[in-house]
């Protein structure tokens, strides 16, 4: 029930549908949502299938399942034998949910396709690789959600062959693995949402730019509507990708248009709601409910992205980006230009007037925070 999940519950709750929030950690924002009918907190992953077994056993009806992270997307497709007894949810098969969710496998099923992509030096953690063949700087990335758990970041930027020796050797010793890929010369970040049913037909589309981020790998702080073709046209390439390997259910497609190659190039595919997935319903195609109609086996209809250009911004993250480091991903920006850039038809990343406790609760875990780091720092 992390932002995600508080977004999931808005979209689902705003439609009458019943909500139940599953977590390991009480104090996650989606809790506080009036739209959160009933709250479970698990200690572990084996109390999480224990009591997803025992929960609807006896039930008429199956319950629709939504992960709303990479560690719930695994855990469903671990056990997705078990589950699909009682629940409904979007399962793909021949493991394509690991297959996308591990970075050293997708970008090799990318180059099988020839879809573009950044170019990888290594897929996999080590000491050995030939640095006259990498070119820096470059990033280490985790390959997979186990790995990125253990960093506690996307990406670790490096800069030269002793920085190289020395992350690596870091890596190795904590057992965490990643690839190693070409740093791209971003001119823009773009993300295209979408619902592909049962039988692999694409049902909804949208597509977005990342204006501002927080950190440098990190989550959109900023995001608004993209009508651009030519961006548009490479998310369908992608997306017609992922018929063909026959993926179900919601996703974004993440990819960036690199200046070094002068093309776009997918960067991630994420197998699960996005951070900003309230921002398509402000334009009427509420994805959650999508999903939720076709896996109960009502009819859809096809949803093409509108014109309306609508901002998502996570107001405090934003600003603190902005202070930190007056540079919000490419633009260096004064105090004006960024209240500009904020500005607009816009939905809160937190703050709604139907849902307003989120918000005070964020905001006071923000402030608990900083005094904390305060207190400690003195």
């Amino acid at each position: 029930m992390n932002i995600t999940g508080l977004h999931v519950a808005r979209n689902l709750g705003r439609s009458n549908i019943l909500v139940i929030g599953i977590d390991f950690d009480s104090k996650q924002v989606g809790f506080k949502s009036r739209y959160c009918n009933k709250k479970i907190v698990v200690a572990d992953k084996d109390q999480l299938l224990k009591f997803l077994y025992f929960n609807n056993r006896h039930s008429d009806h199956k319950q629709v399942l939504f992960p709303t992270s990479d560690e719930f997307v695994l855990f469903i497709s671990e056990h997705s034998n078990v589950l699909k007894k009682n629940y409904l949810f979007s399962n793909p098969c021949d493991n394509i949910i690991e297959t996308i969710n591990n970075k050293a496998r997708i970008y090799k099923l990318f180059s099988a396709y020839h879809i573009a992509h950044p170019k990888i030096f290594s897929d996999k953690t080590s000491l050995n690789d030939n640095l006259d063949l990498i070119k820096f700087p470059c990033i280490f990335k985790p390959v997979g959600f186990r790995s990125l758990q253990k960093l506690g970041k996307k990406a670790i930027k490096i800069d030269t062959r002793e920085m190289y020796k020395q992350v690596a050797l870091k890596l190795l010793r904590l057992n965490i693995d990643c690839i190693t890929q070409e740093l791209l010369n971003l001119k823009a970040q773009y993300s295209a949402y979408a619902y592909i049913d049962r039988n692999s037909n694409i049902k909804a589309t949208y597509f977005t730019e990342k204006l501002h981020q927080n950190p440098d790998f990190g989550i959109g702080t900023l995001v608004q509507t993209c009508n651009d073709i030519s961006v548009k046209n490479y998310g369908n390439i992608i997306l017609d990708f992922l018929k063909k390997i026959k993926y179900q259910g919601l996703c974004e497609i993440e990819y960036a248009y690199d200046l070094n190659d002068n093309e776009f190039k997918v960067i991630e595919i994420n197998t699960r709601p996005w951070v900003q997935n309230s921002l398509p319903t402000k334009a009427g195609i509420n994805f959650a409910q999508i999903a939720y109609s076709d896996l109960l086996g009502h009819p859809i209809d096809v949803y093409k992205d509108n014109k309306m250009c609508i901002k998502w911004v996570d107001i405090i993250s934003d600003f603190k980006n902005f202070c930190v480091k007056k540079d919000v991903l490419f633009n260096r920006k004064t105090i004006f230009q960024w209240i500009k850039s904020v500005r607009g038809n816009r939905i809160e990343a937190y703050y709604s007037t139907d849902d307003p406790m989120p918000f005070v609760f964020h905001v006071n875990q923000l402030v608990r925070y900083f005094f904390k780091k305060k207190n400690y720092n003195e």
